[in-house]
């Protein structure tokens, strides 16, 4: 408790790659007239906010891991105060915003250090039992999707011999203490969750822990963001859980499932558009199962592997 502060050096290069905000004084004859600031995105161009989150406190506890930090809300005591280069900031609280939001310090950034000045007084209204509070300056960088597919796919994958040994060490129940699959088989979905089509770019968040992928291209594509007159609006920052599992799915955390690629290339080879599904055994090899087509009808040996759950396998 107490005043506390945060300093943090920022080069001319950096300031360079900053958002711009635009003033209604500062339109020209090519611009609308806006009635408010309004911020303008680049490819690769940088924001920076500053955060506080709480968290249990436990003896020797580190400081929050990036995944973890990204997926705890924003959180600002009762009673907060907070200064940026010498300049009052104000906070914006869920009383306003419906939830706390972030303070952007972009606008105010100046080359060579920043700094920053908390004061969180000791009264009892910012007293919680067994509750520590962190603080950190956030760089939010801005990419278009082109460059997001490029980090992606340019990233760590997770390989097919990786993928098979967990659905091999899951049906095989090696350990009980994470997911297990009480059977012999495993009946396992190969289409995104967004669009229900087959996953074209199978990925999913580097500490999720089903092997179920959605398609990078959807994911890209249904990220909120807000209103705007202008295109080319960026996402909400705050808007990256894993749909599947609610755990961190920024474009820096997810990697793509050779595995998975290594299905739909084989099920678009074959010709079966209508397969969403299919049947995974211990030892890697699976077996596609046909959806009936829209007037209900299915080929007999579609409709066989459905049933029976076994089939000459198109994969090893």
């Amino acid at each position: 408790m107490g005043v506390t502060t945060l300093e943090f050096n920022i080069s001319q290069e950096e300031l360079d790659r900053l958002s711009l905000t635009t003033l209604s004084s500062e339109s020209t004859d090519d611009e609308p007239i806006y009635d408010v600031p309004v911020s303008r995105h680049f490819n690769k161009s940088h924001r920076y906010r500053i955060r506080l989150c709480e968290s249990r406190s436990r003896e020797g506890q580190p400081a929050f891991d990036p995944a973890t930090w990204s997926r705890t809300p924003t959180y600002w005591p009762p009673h907060f105060f907070a200064s940026f280069n010498d300049e009052i900031i104000q906070v914006r609280r869920r009383q306003h915003f419906h939830h706390d939001l972030p303070i952007e310090l972009t606008d105010s950034l100046v080359e060579g250090k920043n700094t920053i000045k908390v004061n969180l007084p000791y009264f009892s209204q910012n007293l919680k039992k067994d509750i520590a509070y962190f603080m950190a300056v956030e760089l939010v960088t801005t990419l278009n999707h082109s460059s997001v597919r490029d980090l992606v796919i340019s990233g760590p994958h997770t390989t097919v011999e990786a993928t098979k040994y967990e659905i091999s060490r899951r049906l095989q129940r090696l350990e009980t203490d994470e997911i297990v699959i009480e059977s012999d088989t495993w009946i396992f979905s190969v289409t995104d969750i967004i669009s229900s089509k087959l996953v074209d770019i199978p990925v999913r968040g580097r500490e999720c822990r089903h092997l179920e992928c959605f398609d990078l291209q959807n994911w890209l594509d249904s990220r909120p963001t807000k209103w705007s007159q202008d295109e080319g609006e960026p996402s909400i920052v705050d808007c990256w859980a894993c749909p599947l599992c609610g755990m961190d799915a920024r474009p820096c955390s997810l990697m793509v499932d050779d595995f998975l690629v290594e299905i739909k290339n084989k099920i678009l080879e074959s010709g079966k558009s209508n397969v969403k599904k299919i049947e995974m055994r211990a030892d890697g090899t699976w077996s596609p199962i046909e959806e009936p087509d829209d007037d209900g009808s299915s080929d007999r040996d579609g409709a066989q592997r459905k049933l029976s759950g076994h089939g000459a396998p198109l994969g090893q």
